[in-house]
């Protein structure tokens, strides 16, 4: 029987820091995954405000070797309900979020105090899409990402 835990306490400076170190190696991740297609990737800085307080924060667009705007991921804030970080993903067509969770993802507590996922498949830490359209979440990798820009972009790869 799973039971309420306590949360950690971590100082707001170390949830930012988390943070941006996971969007970081996020975006290396991509860099890494995309390195044989024929896609311009540009990292620039914007500064966001959430409940944590306001700082910078690093977006990254994606293009084809044409110019044609595929997707730009954008963080949103590490203080996000029920999950550790998110990033919204936009293209002309559409957006999504790609969210960070923790090994087994985010619960509730049914009446008996009984704790149950809200998402089934989450095996390890990381960050995943979860689509409107599919019943379970996709970790990111290589494959969903082309999945996820085709989503918002629907550019064919």
């Amino acid at each position: 029987m799973n039971l309420i835990e306590e949360p950690q306490s971590i100082t707001i400076e170390e949830s930012k820091r988390v943070y941006l170190q996971r969007v970081n190696q996020l975006y290396q991740n991509i860099q890494d995954w995309l390195k044989n297609d024929d896609l311009v990737r540009t990292q620039s800085k914007i500064e966001i405000a959430e409940t944590l307080g306001e700082y910078v924060v690093p977006t990254l667009a994606i293009q084809t070797a044409a110019g044609e705007e595929l997707a730009t991921l954008k963080p949103v804030g590490a203080d996000v309900l029920l999950v550790e970080g998110m990033i919204e993903v936009t293209g002309w067509l559409d957006h999504d979020y790609v969210l960070y969770l923790l090994a087994g993802g985010p619960t509730f507590l049914d009446p008996t105090r009984i704790k149950h996922p809200y998402y089934k498949g989450i095996g390890e830490e990381g960050w995943y899409w979860i689509n409107r359209l599919n019943t379970h979440p996709l970790r990111l990798n290589s494959s969903s990402l082309l999945q996820l820009i085709t989503w918002v972009s629907d550019h064919e790869f």
